[in-house]
């Protein structure tokens, strides 16, 4: 009888049934082989069963991570250490028809003691520009522009050094 109900529980839980259906089908079997064959599918059962709850926490914690990783990055970026060289007067995001690259338009004001630029890097460093990027576009989008920054910005690619000494 507890050979019965288990079984009965297996093929009811339909995840081992197939298995067990099989095994017990198998004409070469005596009674105490089939009853055999039924304890270690519900054993097989419970095992499978027990590893759920650990299962769902690894699919969470793997679920959330790469949003912890980028809200970690955003908020242990370097902090400008120093006043910034150029105070900015507008921002724009330019995208030409034939590349199609995303590109920005800065305009600047910069001190005129300004010369010898080897290196730039751009901030966006507004907590009220960062929260409403967040109430817009979600709070995902906002962590991964946040930890893109600062962007660091190659003479000749994305800036002329040149005319940022002299215009």
């Amino acid at each position: 009888v507890p050979a019965l109900i288990a079984a009965a529980l297996l093929i009811l839980t339909v995840y081992r049934a197939d298995l067990l259906l099989r095994i017990l089908r198998d004409g070469t079997l005596d009674a105490g082989d089939r009853r055999e064959a039924i304890c270690t599918q519900l054993l097989y059962m419970l095992r499978d069963a027990a590893m759920v709850p650990p299962l769902l926490l690894l699919a969470v914690t793997l679920y959330r991570l790469p949003k912890v990783c980028i809200a970690l990055k955003s908020k242990l970026c370097r902090p400008l250490a120093s006043e910034a060289e150029m105070e900015p007067a507008s921002l724009s995001l330019t995208l030409p028809r034939p590349s199609g690259r995303l590109g920005f338009r800065v305009r600047a004001s910069k001190s005129p003691n300004l010369s010898g630029v080897s290196a730039m890097r751009l901030h966006l460093v507004g907590e009220r520009f960062w929260q409403s990027v967040a109430e817009y576009k979600g709070e995902t989008v906002a962590a991964v522009g946040r930890a893109l920054f600062p962007l660091a910005l190659r003479d000749g690619r994305e800036v002329s050094f040149a005319s940022v000494e002299h215009g």
